[in-house]
């Protein structure tokens, strides 16, 4: 049949009493629009059943749909031809001696003067009488940072229910009016009211990786009077902070004793951000006794190992009623335990990575003292 319109839509119900809708020699159901300027509109695979088609043109693209469902689309940029030639329903166009009539029933045939959306033609296969605008409303920016999330709010109504689904895939448990969208992709929601569904608009979301940020160069130990180390952070433009870190170089001498840490951060032209950081302890000598301890000679008394991760070994000449205390860099006490035997085992696991000193005293005696590194 030709349409006297651009754009157009056409849908009716097909009720076959024979294999085909047509007799196509290709064993194809022909749409009920042949050609658009000469471009066919699609074919899709027989039907057997009652079946309900409708085919929408927006002047750019022939689209037909099958019990509500697109099946297939085909390009044509021009115009359905306007002539005096009659609207024949039923009937291959251009059959010789008008041989190929559809042999079954044909009803509830509807012709628009525009293109159909998919939800008009949901409805219409639905025979939903109602009128349910589904639509979905960003609440913020659809691009943004991974990490982040922008909520997305359907239309709501008494009554309503909801089910998300993104890039077609249904999302289980997205079943209420809004959704926080996390993932990139096309967010669409399918609203039943009074037993129809209808399907709303669909929404891209962007989402941004952060960008890959790195800061690399010192070793887990640095002795205070070491040269100043080359730091490279990447990428280049990010800001950076830390004691004895300036321009891409770390200098021992300026940052001081003890744990050290560089934090370096970046922002790309999207906004999005990302960090990085690095860490030493600044030593000077582990036989060292910054704090000023009077230490005795008396007793052969050994700790290792040193540096530490968890457990320290004290071993040797250690009289009863001894303990051991550990001091940060500032002077304050942090650990502190009474020796049971001369060979004893003590955990410091509950201590930060950094420079401490110690001392084993015994009736206000300082029996040893020295730093320690724990790891």
């Amino acid at each position: 049949m030709q349409l006297p319109y651009t754009p157009a839509s056409l849908a009716l119900w097909l009720d076959p009493s024979e294999r085909y809708v047509s007799k196509d020699n290709n064993n194809k159901v022909l749409s009920v629009v042949n050609r658009v300027n000469g471009v066919p509109i699609i074919q899709t695979t027989a039907a057997t059943q009652p079946t309900w088609s409708a085919t929408s043109f927006n002047g750019s693209k022939l689209k037909m749909f099958i019990n509500g469902i697109a099946v297939d689309s085909s390009n044509a940029s021009n115009s359905i031809s306007i002539n005096n030639l009659p609207i024949r329903i039923g009937r291959r166009a251009g059959a010789g001696n008008f041989n190929c009539w559809f042999n079954g029933k044909i009803d509830d045939i509807g012709i628009w003067n525009r293109a159909l959306t998919q939800q008009e033609i949901t409805s219409l296969y639905q025979g939903c009488t109602g009128s349910v605008t589904a639509s979905i409303t960003p609440q913020g920016n659809t691009t943004f940072c991974a990490g982040n999330s922008v909520v997305l709010n359907a239309t709501s109504g008494s009554g309503y229910t909801y089910q998300w689904s993104l890039n077609g895939n249904v999302i289980n448990g997205a079943t209420l009016s809004t959704i926080s969208a996390t993932q990139q992709g096309n967010y669409m929601v399918n609203i039943v009211a009074g037993g129809c569904t209808y399907p709303s608009n669909s929404i891209n979301v962007n989402v941004n990786a952060l960008p890959n940020v790195s800061i690399n160069g010192l070793p887990n130990f640095i002795n205070y009077f070491a040269s100043p180390v080359q730091v490279i952070a990447l990428p280049n433009g990010g800001i950076s902070s830390g004691l004895g870190y300036s321009n891409g170089v770390f200098t021992p001498s300026i940052a001081g004793l003890g744990f050290k840490k560089i934090q370096y951060q970046y922002t790309d032209n999207n906004g999005c951000a990302g960090s990085a950081s690095l860490s030493t302890i600044v030593y000077d000598t582990l036989c060292a006794n910054p704090l000023g301890f009077i230490k005795s000679a008396s007793n052969k008394i050994d700790l290792f190992p040193n540096p530490v991760q968890e457990t320290i070994t004290i071993k040797g000449n250690v009289p009863p009623h001894s303990s051991l205390e550990i001091f940060d860099t500032n002077g304050n006490l942090v650990f502190q335990e009474l020796l049971s035997s001369e060979n004893e085992q003590i955990s410091i696991r509950q201590l930060k990575r950094a420079l401490y000193h110690y001392r084993i005293i015994n009736a206000g005696k300082i029996l040893k003292s020295a730093s320690i590194i724990k790891e």
